[in-house]
């Protein structure tokens, strides 16, 4: 007989079969696949399979194991003004996707609805395929989602690397390896050389990537930045770049970043989402978007 469980959306998803023989013995790997749809809304059922085997039952579980950070028709409404109106969005992992407009637009509120500072009005949430919409901020940055501010957000008066130390130890991680992690990370992000300085002491664009420093530490699956690039230089831009590049390719994470820097996200992004009063007017490569004549009409003008 077949026992319904669960649903999920699986588009790019694997799918492994295990198998028991008996309900008290152990799950062996039997067969895996991977499901290549292209409608990212694509359900599939997962089941229970009983069935006979010489007077013994052989119970079948179809498991789902999904890499992505998933945005359902989320709306967010403020009083009478509509922020979202039915934003739908889907992050793989080692994937990075520009969300990108005008200001007002509604895409730091998409942030702040991901990662639980704003509620839902209508919509889901879903990492993995399990839902997070509802959950408190510090419950969803376990599910393995972290993020930077529009405003730069550090402890002034501590050092680089007590910064990113306090980030991994609030993550969960002992104090020996907070520090080991920590000195890591500011390595990557090139700040090395400056982890016995204040964060306050430290330049602008420095202290843009140590906000970054502090949501990496602990690897997630899924980074959000709030414009990183604000205030950057070119010289600085085109440095963030490459670290930007260097992480989604060393961890396989999923990068979602907003900024107004096009130079810097029309070279970053495998994709652009577009929003315009809280809808979402377009969405593909670079190439494409920047030739939509909404995109131009409603946000890029003469910054191509």
């Amino acid at each position: 007989m077949l026992v319904p469980l669960f649903t999920y959306d699986l588009s790019g998803s694997t799918v492994l079969r295990l198998s028991m023989s008996s309900p008290r013995s152990s799950p062996t790997l039997c067969s895996y696949s991977t499901v290549n749809a292209k409608d990212a809304k694509t359900i599939i059922l997962i089941s229970v399979l009983c069935c006979g085997c010489r007077g013994s039952p052989d119970l079948v579980i179809l498991i789902a194991m999904t890499n992505s950070l998933q945005i359902d028709t989320v709306s967010v409404q403020f009083a009478g003004l509509r922020a979202l109106d039915a934003v739908s969005l889907t992050l793989q992992r080692g994937e990075i996707v520009g969300l990108i407009g005008p200001n007002g637009s509604g895409k730091t509120t998409l942030i702040n609805a991901i990662t639980g500072y704003v509620p839902l009005t209508n919509g889901q949430i879903y990492v993995s395929g399990r839902r997070i919409s509802g959950l408190p901020p510090h419950r969803i940055a376990h599910h393995g989602i972290r993020r930077t501010f529009q405003t730069i957000r550090l402890f002034k008066q501590l050092t680089t690397l007590e910064n990113v130390e306090a980030a991994a130890v609030a993550a969960g991680q002992s104090r020996r390896a907070a520090s080991k992690l920590a000195h890591a990370t500011l390595e990557r992000l090139a700040l090395s050389d400056r982890a016995r300085q204040t964060a306050e002491s430290l330049p602008y664009g420095e202290q843009r990537r140590l906000e970054i420093a502090r949501a990496l530490v602990t690897a997630p699956p899924f980074l959000l930045l709030d414009e990183p690039a604000a205030g950057l230089n070119e010289s600085e831009s085109d440095s963030l770049l490459n670290i930007l590049i260097g992480i989604v390719r060393a961890d396989g994470c999923g990068l979602l970043i907003i900024d107004h820097d096009m130079r810097l996200i029309m070279r970053l992004c495998d994709r652009l989402h577009v929003l315009n009063y809280g809808r979402t007017i377009a969405e593909g490569d670079p190439a494409s978007v920047r030739a939509n004549p909404d995109v131009i009409a409603a946000y890029l003008g003469g910054r191509r």
